[in-house]
């Protein structure tokens, strides 16, 4: 079995170029390396659609349905063999795209390890499986999304994580769900309190 990647936009991949051309000609701070490499297609910088779930969706239990795709996000690796992402934003009708950031840090580490790991995830190896991101913005909550054909999806929070999660588990979409809704409702409960 193996990890599966969608085909990349190819809007997207273009303003993926462009980025790391610019950013190859200006070495900005936020560059430690003298080169990054972007590959124009295929799996070498592990391309993956990147969706948001709002937390009003959440509350209202519309689950995963309710998840937006947001951008792709394609990981590179530099010449000093350190990892960053790059994120391409989408527009809602999926024909607009648009450089949006240029990252490194925990979560990127997190997903690089899970990534390099899946070979040996017993839940994993059972089934093919396509590469995604979900994040839950207002909850602070990431994780890598593996769909599945047969919706029997899993899910594999990032680090740093919420409480309620652990480390390196992954979950089927009912315990994952469970988790973020309680998550979810905590946080509403929250900031209704200290709205009073």
């Amino acid at each position: 079995m193996a990890i599966k990647f969608k085909e990349a936009p190819q809007q997207s991949v273009h303003e993926l170029t462009n980025a790391m051309t610019w950013f190859n000609e200006h070495k900005t701070p936020a560059v430690r390396s003298t080169a990054l490499m972007a590959s124009a297609s295929g799996a070498q910088n592990i391309p993956h659609p990147v969706y948001n779930l709002d937390r009003d969706a959440i509350i209202a239990k519309k689950g995963l349905a309710a998840a937006k795709l947001v951008g792709w996000r394609y990981i590179i690796r530099d010449d000093a063999n350190q990892y960053h992402v790059a994120e391409i934003s989408v527009n809602e009708t999926n024909n607009v795209h648009n450089f949006h950031s240029f990252n490194e840090g925990s979560h990127l580490d997190s997903f690089v390890s899970h990534f390099n790991n899946f070979s040996t995830n017993d839940d994993v190896n059972k089934k093919d499986y396509e590469l995604n991101l979900l994040r839950v913005p207002s909850c602070y909550i990431m994780a890598i999304w593996l769909k599945d054909a047969a919706h029997n999806d899993l899910f594999i929070p990032l680090e740093p994580l919420q409480p309620g999660f652990v480390a390196g588990k992954t979950y089927n979409s009912a315990d994952f769900m469970s988790i973020v809704e309680h998550i979810a409702n905590d946080m509403a409960q929250q900031v209704d309190h200290n709205a009073k």
